[in-house]
C-alpha cells in the first residue's frame, strides 16, 4: 500500500459495545466524502477482555484499511496511543476515541479543518 493520506489511530480497552459504532461512523465519513482519498485505520487493543477484538475482525473487509494492533497486556492510553501514531504512515494523523466522544465529522466544521 502506498502511503496513505490519512491515519486514524483509536486506542481501545475493553470497547466490543462502542467500537462498532465508532467504525461505522469513520466508515461513513470516509464513504460520504467528495474527494477520495487513501487512509488506514489503526486500532491499538490494549489488552481487552471482553470481545472488542473479534468486532474489530469482523469489520476488516468493510473497511479495507482497518489494521489491529495488539498490546498483550494493558498497557495504558497514553502508550496505546504512542504505539498507533508510531506505527501510523499518513502524512496527517488523526487521534479518536473509541467511544466516538468527538464524531470523526467534527473535522469539517473546524476552520482548520483536514482537506486534502
Amino acid at each position: 500500500m502506498d502511503k496513505p493520506v490519512l491515519s486514524i489511530v483509536i486506542p481501545a480497552y475493553n470497547e466490543a459495545l462502542r467500537i462498532g459504532n465508532t467504525l461505522q461512523s469513520i466508515e461513513r465519513y470516509l464513504n460520504g466524502n467528495n474527494e477520495k482519498f487513501s487512509y488506514e485505520i489503526l486500532v491499538v487493543d490494549d489488552g481487552s477482555t471482553d470481545g472488542t477484538v473479534g468486532v474489530l475482525q469482523a469489520f476488516r473487509e468493510r473497511l479495507p484499511g482497518l489494521q489491529l494492533l495488539e498490546n498483550r497486556i494493558n498497557r495504558g492510553k497514553g502508550y496505546s496511543v504512542k504505539r498507533g501514531m508510531l506505527q501510523a504512515k499518513g502524512e496527517y494523523r488523526l487521534f479518536m476515541d473509541a467511544d466516538n466522544s468527538v464524531d470523526i465529522s467534527q473535522t469539517s466544521k473546524s476552520p482548520s479543518r483536514f482537506t486534502v
